[in-house]
């Protein structure tokens, strides 16, 4: 069977097609492969086209076991994470297969692969390059238009679990306590994202309070004092992301 015929015949159908709300935007030849963002690479296909071309890009990239590794990661998570999208329904047999060939080449899922991943990791085989990272995101947005911006930012802000977002951000500019029990001498240490209240019987205004008023002495003799304070943009405090630069 001729994978690459079958493949070039549903992206000539799809040229000339624009933006609508149930097509989906696809690279003719794989960004991950090497192909540009130019518009002369993207095409809009239906769910279900999307969908048979990656599974074509699996065939079609056989013999390039790189490339192959990519369009298997690729097929899977559109199975995993498209069924249902726009009526599209992936059938069991489907499924299945991008399933198996995802075991396959996965290092978390193949014990053979597993291994060679961690001796090449100890071995520094691995640099991610975060100056081409910079350089290829910054391209990419580029060719955004202002309302394909705005919309990236909006789905950037509000696609994930809002209550978790707001913890998240909490827990990365807290500011840790420290309550000494004043007839056991006790100590207990605790975040400002606490119950702190439940924890005190103060709110986190009156702590910063009986702390700079006070030198902590709460009414009950109780001390409270910092042992880490946040104080705008600074890396010892929260949590800390380490990206290597």
């Amino acid at each position: 069977m001729n994978y690459q015929k079958i493949y070039s015949s549903i992206i000539q159908s799809a040229e000339g097609r624009t933006k609508q709300p149930f097509l989906e935007k696809h690279h003719i030849i794989p960004h991950s492969c090497g192909g540009s963002n130019d518009y002369s690479n993207l095409v809009y296909l239906t769910t279900r086209e999307h969908f048979i071309c990656h599974l074509l890009l699996v065939k079609i990239y056989a013999s390039n076991s790189n490339f192959r590794k990519k369009m298997i990661y690729a097929l899977w998570w559109m199975s995993k994470t498209r069924n249902g999208v726009n009526g599209m329904r992936i059938t069991s047999h489907s499924y299945n297969n991008a399933r198996t060939q995802f075991i396959k080449e996965n290092p978390n899922k193949c014990e053979i692969r597993k291994q060679q991943f961690i001796e090449n990791h100890k071995a520094g085989k691995y640099r991610y390059d975060y100056t081409q990272v910079s350089t290829t995101l910054k391209n990419t947005l580029k060719l955004l238009t202002p309302a394909e911006m705005s919309e990236r930012m909006k789905k950037s802000a509000l696609s994930g679990d809002q209550t978790k977002r707001a913890d998240a951000i909490r827990k990365g500019k807290g500011t840790k306590y420290e309550l000494t029990i004043s007839n056991t001498n006790e100590t207990v240490e605790f975040w400002s994202y606490d119950n702190v209240q439940e924890i005190t019987g103060y709110t986190r205004a009156q702590l910063r309070y009986r702390i700079n008023q006070c030198n902590g002495m709460l009414l009950n003799g109780n001390i409270i004092k910092y042992l880490l304070k946040y104080k705008g943009n600074d890396g010892n405090i929260g949590r800390k992301r380490n990206n290597g630069i």
